[in-house]
């Protein structure tokens, strides 16, 4: 444990030292380690994926954030990121699963579970799977009854 402590303070001095791909290297050599733990491991994982994010890596970032969320699912700044990375990218099968994690854990606020409601609902309404849609749509509504955009969605699918 102590020498990822002082992996960690190497790579910010390294950081510091505007050494950044040196300190990018030591980041990618540390997701490698098979020695080490998985919240340690992912820890580093996350902390490279934003490294790539700062460089404008994105397509590096991506499986990396995704790797951090099987790990860390109520891990919302990665879900942040991906979530729309992967609407950006049409791909939709991925974004199921991810909705699906963030409505059944209890960290996330009611919001956040509505909102999550509403894109998958959006999801299976472009796929034609009306009746999935009307359902994630009114469990969404469940939560937020003031959400406009729902009533409108479960109109026009003829569900209100």
């Amino acid at each position: 444990w102590s020498s990822d402590v002082c992996s960690s303070d190497l790579i910010e001095a390294l950081d510091k030292m505007g050494k950044k791909e040196e300190a990018t290297e030591m980041l990618l050599g540390m997701t490698k380690r098979k020695d080490l733990t998985g919240d340690i491991r992912v820890g580093f994982v996350r902390q490279l994926a934003m490294r790539y994010l700062e460089l404008k890596q994105r397509e590096k970032a991506l499986p990396l954030l995704q790797e951090v969320l099987k790990v860390r699912g109520d891990d919302y700044q990665a879900l942040s990121i991906v979530a729309p990375m992967l609407q950006e990218k049409g791909r939709e099968e991925e974004l199921i699963p991810l909705y699906g994690n963030i409505i059944k854990s209890a960290t996330y606020p009611i919001t956040v579970k509505s909102e999550a409601r509403k894109r998958l609902g959006a999801i299976y309404e472009k796929r034609g799977n009306k009746q999935e849609a009307i359902a994630q749509y009114k469990a969404a509504l469940d939560l937020t009854p003031d959400d406009g955009t729902l009533r409108e969605a479960l109109k026009r699918l003829g569900a209100l």
